[in-house]
């Protein structure tokens, strides 16, 4: 099934059980500056009311779009994979459930879209942005995920554009999903995919491996909700715990070399002295 979108920028929105932010997300995308676009909204098999809330919208504007094409249980990597492959546009973006967008997020992308395009015609092309954390209230966590401890326009710059190389790009992505733009080109080339990576890996691998361009806004165009139940940061003294939790990294470390491998990264010297590269990029740039 293939979507012909009739405006400039298609955003793509996975959903699953999403009930409670949902709203608030789809209202920030209505409240934007840039108005030449159309959602399209793919669930995968809620069991709360999404679905119910999604054709509410749908039939408040008619840039809204429900894709239901019987898929469940895909998993949001492949949901907007989906979603991307399906959709006919010239502009993608990305959008979760759960976020809330500043109301110039699609303008600031969109024109940076444009002058990348202008100082590289028939590139493929992939514009990201920064964004603030906050938590499940919107109360903001970390006022910049690129730069949290205030350092320097041209150190973070630097560092940014360090971490675009192919080979680091392999074992982490800058690009998060939801802060992205893809040209036509950049949509191209993202297939087929291995679907060992999720969407945002799988887009600026591409990009990047076939010379195109990866464009960074260097502030937050949205907020970036984390909710749940996080156990990131907390530290146990127990013998058993560090153990298990160097257990945990050794097997991450092989699954990571494994991916490394499938995507063509070389040896596991290789790999390992990447991962070593992008250790010291976070840590001393």
């Amino acid at each position: 099934m293939k979507l012909k979108n009739d405006k400039c920028v298609a955003i793509l929105m996975a959903t699953y059980n999403g009930s409670r932010y949902i709203s608030e997300q789809i209202e920030s995308i209505l409240n934007q500056t840039f108005t030449d676009w159309s959602l399209y909204i793919q669930d995968d098999g809620s069991t709360d009311n999404t679905r119910e809330i999604i054709k509410q919208y749908v039939d408040k504007d008619n840039r809204i779009f429900f894709v239901d094409t019987g898929l469940t249980k895909q998993g949001a990597g492949l949901n907007f994979m989906n979603l991307l492959n399906m959709v006919e546009s010239e502009y993608y973006m990305f959008s979760d459930q759960d976020d809330v967008w500043f109301v110039d997020k699609i303008e600031k992308t969109y024109l940076r879209m444009k002058e990348e395009e202008k100082l590289h015609p028939d590139k493929p092309v992939l514009v990201h942005t920064d964004r603030r954390h906050t938590d499940a209230l919107l109360n903001v966590t970390l006022e910049s995920e690129f730069n949290p401890n205030g350092l320097s326009y041209e150190r973070i710059k630097r560092k940014i554009d360090l971490l675009k190389n192919p080979n680091i790009l392999k074992i982490y992505t800058i690009a998060g999903g939801c802060t992205m733009m893809l040209n036509h080109l950049a949509k191209k080339i993202s297939f087929p995919f291995i679907g060992l990576r999720v969407h945002d890996s799988i887009c600026a691998m591409a990009v990047a491996n076939n010379h195109g361009v990866i464009s960074s806004i260097l502030e937050p165009t949205m907020y970036y909700r984390i909710h749940g139940n996080n156990t990131c940061g907390v530290s146990s003294t127990s013998i058993k715990d560090k153990l298990l939790n160097i257990f945990s990294t050794i097997s991450s470390n092989m699954k990571g070399f494994y991916i490394w491998k499938v995507y063509g990264g070389g040896s596991f010297f290789k790999f390992l002295y990447w991962r070593i590269r992008y250790f010291l990029i976070l840590r001393l740039n």
